[in-house]
């Protein structure tokens, strides 16, 4: 799964994300629903850190969802104990016909 986004994160500086994901997925005993994990590794640059050059990072995913549409969760931990560091939830909808 490929995925790219824009967000703004400090001071309204943009930061980009590109990566690749790779969900593991299983099926509840009613064989529809599912429940997953995995991870992305993707790439990312921010202002505040190395002035805008590009650095890799890699975050756990979580899903939840049915086949045609599941919901992906991608949470950015805090770092440092730093309440303006981290602690950050993204949330994408995939549907599928």
């Amino acid at each position: 799964m490929v995925d790219a986004l824009v967000f703004s994160a400090l001071r309204w500086n943009a930061e980009p994300v590109v990566g690749d994901a790779k969900p593991w997925q299983w099926r509840s005993f009613d064989g529809d629903f599912k429940l997953g994990t995995g991870y992305t590794a993707a790439i990312t640059s921010r202002a505040d850190i190395a002035r805008n050059s590009p650095f890799p990072i890699s975050l756990p995913l979580l899903s939840v969802g049915y086949p045609a549409s599941m919901l992906y969760s991608v949470l950015i931990h805090c770092f440092n104990g730093s309440p303006n560091n981290g602690n950050v939830a993204f949330l994408f909808l995939r549907h599928a016909d």
